[in-house]
């Protein structure tokens, strides 16, 4: 299903001329790193790259973020995981 999601981001990316498409949305923060959907049913990665200078990184529960998907491809093994571009704490 990653195939899938990859193939989808890359057609949204052609077809929009602007890049990868980003959503917005408050994200609770399980762990530095990791955080959960609403539902709490699973958790997927996050990255946001020079985000530990930033004062929501140390002390936030729920962010709101504007992030876009991405599939990470780390030791072989893909995964989905949200690449935040912008957060506040909420």
């Amino acid at each position: 299903w990653l195939k899938s999601i990859r193939r989808v981001l890359c057609r949204l990316e052609f077809l929009s001329g602007n890049g990868a498409p980003r959503f917005t949305g408050l994200v609770p923060i399980q762990e530095t790193g990791a955080v959960a959907p609403r539902n709490g049913r699973a958790t997927v990665a996050a990255i946001a790259f020079g985000a530990a200078g930033e004062a929501w990184f140390a002390k936030a529960e729920t962010i709101h973020a504007v992030y876009k998907l991405d599939v990470n491809d780390y030791g072989g093994i893909e995964t989905v995981q949200l690449v935040v571009d912008y957060a506040i704490a909420v």
